[in-house]
């Protein structure tokens, strides 16, 4: 008996098995040296399934044991509530793009080592005497999803994900990178994190009056709030009103040159994919446009009670796969021109309250007073304290080029440029 039939035996009415099946090589290093080095498979087994209207999930690792979880889910589900918001999954048959560049062979025969110590020595080149530390991830797998609506569709690909912060003294820049191709720029990343540290080394250290400043945000600090925004067009974040965006469709939500998309179908983009989690298909759409929100994310259940477009799942939560700005028509020496300050990272953003969006987060690495184009000064221990929707309604310029991030506070992959804030609030310094 396969595994639907075996779950559907149980009583489950809808029933989603996905098998992710892939190789991960990863190598840490700190104080410039590699501290570890490993290689996993991982063969996982996600089971989903709906027993009328309520939902039981779990992943097993041993499918011996699928017998006994199926058990479990349908005793479980005997106790739960049902969810009267459940309107079932995707169903056959599919059209599914084909999506180019998410699979490169060049990763499966990579020398990570190497690819880590030439970033190592590429760090003390650009600045004697640092140190660094930070993460190399290479993966490759395939993914497949078989479903009792009919989907059987199965895909692989490769992931590249980077992290490198640079430290001398007490300064430090950090970046990272991300995509599906052995092309990924790591010494891109490495070189921006190493002129951050060392722009921070030779400047003094400035205290800074609260109030706010002509702000540019680099792609770091600037994806990190972008992926709350992304968050927030989630259809089921906008119905349990844990969305700034919750009844804002057609209203003015950004600033007029501020264009997002989910872009699934982006080559080389790290979350890029043909189907969602429920086997439908994917496409890319337009959230906010010229500042305009177009539309909500929807899994097959929200679509159909909100009127909406599927392709998003998600099976609790829709999500958006990879968020895309639109280029702006700036240099970043013309925007280094209109800022007070310069913040190359930020961490701990959280939230007082999501359903209005106003939040407080911490720059860190290198945060720079800036005269006149060039950065004159260093702040630290200074908190943003801000409302979301309102630094995107204040955005004045954006720049030009445009990199992939994605990392430890930004879950959802983001394309994005350097983005100039209008009167970013800063509030009083911490100790």
């Amino acid at each position: 008996m396969n595994h639907i039939a075996l779950l559907q035996a149980k009583g489950a009415t809808d029933v989603i098995v996905t098998n992710h099946d892939f190789t991960l090589t990863q190598v840490k290093f700190a104080n410039s040296s590699i501290l570890t080095a490993k290689t996993w498979d991982s063969n996982d087994l996600e089971l989903f399934a709906v027993f009328g209207k309520k939902m039981s999930a779990t992943t097993l690792q041993n499918p011996a044991a699928i017998p006994l979880a199926a058990d479990a889910m349908a005793s479980l589900a005997k106790h739960m509530p049902d969810n009267p918001m459940y309107d079932g999954i995707a169903k056959a048959p599919q059209t599914y793009a084909k999506v180019d560049g998410l699979y490169d062979p060049a990763i499966i025969d990579a020398d990570v080592m190497d690819m880590v110590h030439e970033q190592l020595n590429l760090a003390q080149e650009l600045l004697p005497g640092c140190q660094c530390a930070g993460v190399l991830e290479l993966a490759n797998g395939t993914e497949h999803i078989e479903s009792s609506g009919g989907i059987d569709v199965q895909d692989k690909g490769t992931t590249i994900y980077f992290s490198m912060r640079v430290m001398k003294g007490d300064a430090s820049g950090h970046m990272v990178t991300a995509g599906r191709s052995f092309k990924t720029d790591l010494a891109k990343a490495t070189s921006f994190a190493a002129d951050v540290a060392r722009t921070a080394a030779a400047l003094p250290v400035r205290k800074l009056k609260p109030g706010p400043y002509q702000t540019l945000l680099a792609p770091l600090p600037a994806a990190n709030l972008l992926d709350h925004v992304g968050s927030a067009t989630s259809m089921f974040h906008v119905e349990s009103q844990m969305s700034h965006l919750g009844g804002k469709l057609g209203k003015q939500v950004a600033s007029p040159i501020f264009t997002l998309s989910d872009c699934p179908h982006l080559s080389d983009g790290y979350h890029s994919t043909a189907v969602d989690e429920e086997g439908q298909a994917t496409a890319d759409k337009t959230l906010i446009e010229n500042g305009v929100l177009k539309r909500y994310l929807h899994n097959t259940s929200t679509a159909k009670r909100n009127n909406g477009e599927p392709g998003n799942a998600g099976l609790i939560a829709p999500e958006p796969f990879n968020m895309v700005v639109d280029p702006g028509e700036h240099t970043e020496e013309e925007l280094r021109q209109e800022a007070q300050l310069y913040m190359t990272n930020v961490w701990y953003t959280r939230f007082q309250n999501m359903a209005t969006g106003d939040f407080s987060t911490i720059p860190r690495d290198g945060c720079f007073i800036m005269e006149k184009g060039e950065p004159v000064a260093t702040v630290k221990n200074i908190r943003v304290t801000e409302n979301l929707q309102g630094v995107f309604e204040r955005i004045e310029a954006l720049g030009k080029e445009r990199v992939q991030v994605r990392g430890w506070e930004v879950e959802t992959p983001c394309v994005l440029p350097q983005i100039l804030a209008k009167d970013l609030n800063i509030s009083a310094p911490f100790s």
